[in-house]
């Protein structure tokens, strides 16, 4: 684990912990970078950035953002081939960064998204206002793009409010809330362990959420668009399918588990 302090040596109460999954998508990866450090919230903010093994220009782009934050830490792990196949990887590094977070919220971003500047401003400014909600999502889009960045065509509106109804799909069906969208509150020694289960391998945060909500911890949402979700045509294997991230990583290419 790298660690890089910046703004200040103590951690108040007020800091965010922010855990970012990363694999071979550095061009993508500074946007995200970009637009988290340039979050409007006035507090202290913690990057804990999980890089899956990359092996292009990611630890450049991380280089060049560490001194953006007040506190940036690097989680490297180099998986073999079959671990890529077989286990849901980004959930595996959330789980390695959880009990480095030191904010007292803890918020989700990935290679892929862009964030508005108001988006941790906004989470924090709720929780604090609704002290009996543990988690808080946003809306977001969901679009597909190229590996140039250009939009191909619209996926998902992730405007779902908090309902008993979308209690119960989640509970039981399937999950509407990206993790890209969600804050909640740090326990700290008390948080709760994402599922890594296999059958959680193309959306990982809907195991983490049945789990969070089997705690009888209480939920809440944000009417507002405070995100947008990239998935990169022929990276995803939600959308490019398994076979095709078999082939992929067989190929040594660059592509990334993501929901």
């Amino acid at each position: 684990i790298d660690e890089n302090t910046g703004g200040g040596s103590e951690v108040s109460t007020s800091t965010i912990s922010i855990i970012l999954t990363t694999y071979n998508r550095a061009e993508f990866l500074r946007d995200s970078l970009r637009t988290l450090s340039e979050q409007d919230y006035p507090g202290a903010t913690q990057l804990i950035l999980c890089d899956d093994g990359s092996t292009d220009d990611t630890p450049y782009v991380a280089e060049e953002f560490k001194g953006n934050f007040d506190s940036f830490q690097i989680i490297r792990e180099d998986p073999t081939d079959k671990q890529r196949l077989h286990e849901v990887r980004y959930v595996k590094l959330i789980n390695k960064a959880l009990p480095l977070c030191k904010g007292k919220y803890v918020t989700y971003a990935t290679d892929d998204d862009l964030y508005h500047p108001r988006r941790s401003r906004t989470l924090v400014e709720f929780l604090e206002a609704h002290p009996e909600v543990f988690l808080v999502y946003h809306y977001m889009k969901v679009f597909r793009v190229s590996r140039e960045k250009d939009y191909l065509e619209a996926i998902w509106d992730l405007s779902h409010q908090w309902t008993p109804g979308l209690k119960y799909w989640i509970e039981n069906v399937w999950n509407y809330i990206d993790h890209s969208a969600i804050m909640h509150r740090n326990m700290f020694t008390e948080n709760i362990p994402w599922d890594d289960a296999p059958r959680y391998m193309k959306c990982g945060d809907w195991g983490f959420l049945k789990r969070v909500l089997a705690a009888g911890k209480e939920f809440a949402h944000v009417p507002e668009y405070l995100a947008v979700g990239r998935k990169i045509k022929g990276m995803s294997l939600h959308f490019d399918g398994v076979e095709t991230y078999e082939r992929t990583v067989r190929n040594k290419d660059t592509i990334a588990k993501d929901c």
